[in-house]
């Protein structure tokens, strides 16, 4: 009973593997069309209010062009005073992010000018020592010949020992 359902399992999971029965995955939903590249800004978002007002003084008449609120003087206040705390803190919040920025950058080019430099004075070492060796690797007489003469001969002349070693156990 146990081997009646096991091995149809079995052969169905060979057969058919899980990425089979997985369901396709779904792209992430952006919000527009092209994605943002992984090394963009993030921005906050501006304030981007403008206040109007007048006093309304009285014996005044009053012809409203705009949307119009009539505000007791504390509760304009206040509503100036909330923007007002608003724009400065994304103020502050913009030229810190600002500030960090610049020192980051600016740190990575001074290391890499630092580097540029060192690198610099490493290759103008390299190619005064490269200068000072030169002449005398030019000035050296060149033993090669000699070297490939007595390769040949130490050759030869072992070869010719080595036949005449085992000539006599070849010809008995």
């Amino acid at each position: 009973m146990i081997k009646s359902f096991i091995i149809p399992v079995l052969i169905a999971s060979l057969v058919f593997p899980a990425s089979v029965f997985a369901n396709t995955p779904e792209p992430p939903a952006t919000e527009s069309k092209e994605a943002a590249p992984a090394s963009t800004v993030t921005t906050l978002p501006r304030l981007e209010l403008k206040f109007e007002y007048s006093l309304l003084k009285a014996d005044t008449t009053f012809t409203p062009t705009n949307d119009v609120y009539l505000l007791t003087p504390a509760s304009f206040a206040k509503i100036y005073t909330d923007w007002d705390f608003r724009e400065r803190q994304y103020t502050l919040e913009i030229d810190y992010l600002q500030r960090s920025f610049d020192l980051r950058y600016s740190l990575q080019a001074q290391t890499f000018t630092a580097q540029n430099q060192l690198l610099t004075v490493q290759l103008q070492n390299k190619n005064e020592y490269i200068e000072r060796i030169e002449p005398l690797a030019m000035n050296s007489s060149d033993k090669t010949w000699l070297w490939v003469v007595l390769g040949v001969g130490i050759g030869v002349a072992g070869s010719i020992g080595i036949m005449y070693a085992v000539k006599p156990g070849i010809n008995p």
